[in-house]
């Protein structure tokens, strides 16, 4: 097994292991209650749970948010969101922020491949802070997961899909 430590000089504004009710990617952001990010035991990639979301043809997409943020790490930080993840479909990860000149607004750049094994991936969110950083009239932040029935013929895919994700964490250098 390979082992790997953190540097001492790391902030984790986030730290979700997904192992209480009061699980910080509980806000649903779709509106739809059908597609929350839920505990499971069912398929757990370390500890008690992990966070499941199950999308269908009835109930085709999925948003849920972190809680909201209004520190930013400092300009120009090198940012990353680690995440151990499985899915069945595509799912996207970003950032979606407010600010009182342009109101909410969002980036979903990192496209996740389906993954039938548990993995670890690491994302670089510096640009999208640094947008954030460089916000006018800036008020606060949150990480969000969206997923999406594929489309086939332009219909949804009559199948059911789950996204499951672990042990989160937003890390930046503290400066």
């Amino acid at each position: 097994d390979l082992e790997t430590s953190y540097k001492p000089n790391l902030v984790f504004p986030i730290i979700e292991p997904f192992e209480s009710i009061l699980q910080s990617f509980s806000n649903d952001l779709d509106g739809n209650m059908n597609t929350t990010l839920s505990l499971t035991t069912d398929d757990v990639f370390e500890g008690n749970s992990s966070a499941k979301a199950t999308i269908t043809k009835e109930n085709p997409e999925m948003t849920a948010g972190s809680a909201r943020f209004g520190a930013l790490p400092p300009d120009g930080s090198l940012v990353y969101l680690e995440m151990n993840y499985k899915s069945e479909v595509q799912f996207t990860v970003g950032a979606i922020w407010s600010s009182s000149t342009n109101g909410t607004e969002s980036s979903f750049t990192n496209f996740i491949n389906p993954n039938t094994e548990w993995n670890k991936i690491y994302l670089n969110l510096s640009e999208v802070f640094d947008l954030m950083n460089g916000q006018e009239g800036f008020l606060d932040w949150q990480i969000a997961i969206s997923a999406r029935v594929p489309l086939e013929n332009g219909e949804f895919v009559d199948d059911t899909f789950n996204v499951l994700v672990d042990n989160i964490k937003l890390i930046h250098f503290d400066q």
